[in-house]
């Protein structure tokens, strides 16, 4: 019951993602020829110039053309939780950390002030953030807790069957080795008295004890 009910749960929650996923369409605002068009973000290519404004989403990586007051929340990205300021100024360094690169816009981002242009350098796949997705993919998902319980639930009832098969083997060669042994008893006690008579009867009335044979005191006699 409790593993039906999981798998129904967990079934509902993933129709439900795939159908807000698909709800949602992510559009920039791009800049050709002087004028404004909105694009959907996989229409999208290198060499495009962005718009960006307070409430803008950013769909691709994008190196800062002009920048008034431009600031932006990369907590999607860096888990920074202050937005960061970007200015145009060039980077002097070399594999400067993500987190510093002041002049860039990365995919995932939120415009939270200001306004600027900014080239699109990446997209997609080859965006940080995509790279990033690549690798969670890529990554083996862990064990539910109900699937867990469920593998040592397994566990235990095999090992459980085992022991109890276990058992049952070595109680019917017990048994099997008493019976064996009572026959060359039974021959060695001189015929006729009331030992090898009872010994004898016992070991021919046994097969009748599975049909509900009991017998009395006075048969052995």
């Amino acid at each position: 019951m409790n593993a039906a009910i999981g798998y129904i749960t967990e079934s509902q929650s993933e129709q439900t993602i795939h159908a807000l996923k698909s709800l949602v369409h992510p559009s920039a605002l791009t800049r050709h020829d002087g004028q404004t068009h909105t694009v959907r973000a996989a229409e999208i290519v290198p060499g495009d110039i962005l718009i960006l404004r307070p409430g803008s989403y950013v769909t691709a990586d994008a190196r800062l053309l002009e920048s008034q007051r431009l600031s932006v929340d990369e907590s999607a990205l860096t888990g920074e939780s202050l937005p960061v300021t970007k200015h145009t100024t060039a980077l002097t360094e070399a594999n400067v950390p993500l987190a510093d690169r002041h002049n860039m816009f990365y995919a995932g981002t939120l415009v939270t002030g200001g306004q600027g242009l900014a080239a699109v350098v990446a997209t997609g796949q080859h965006t940080e953030m995509g790279q990033i997705q690549a690798l969670v993919d890529v990554a083996a998902s862990p064990d539910t807790p109900m699937q867990r319980q469920l593998n040592q639930m397994g566990r235990q009832l095999v090992l459980l069957s085992g022991a109890v098969c276990g058992l049952m083997t070595l109680l019917l060669r017990w048994w099997r080795s008493i019976l064996t042994s009572v026959w060359p008893v039974s021959a060695a006690i001189p015929a006729h008295t009331r030992a090898r008579r009872f010994l004898s009867k016992t070991r021919g009335l046994w097969p009748c004890r599975p049909h509900g044979y009991r017998p009395t005191m006075g048969s052995h006699g």
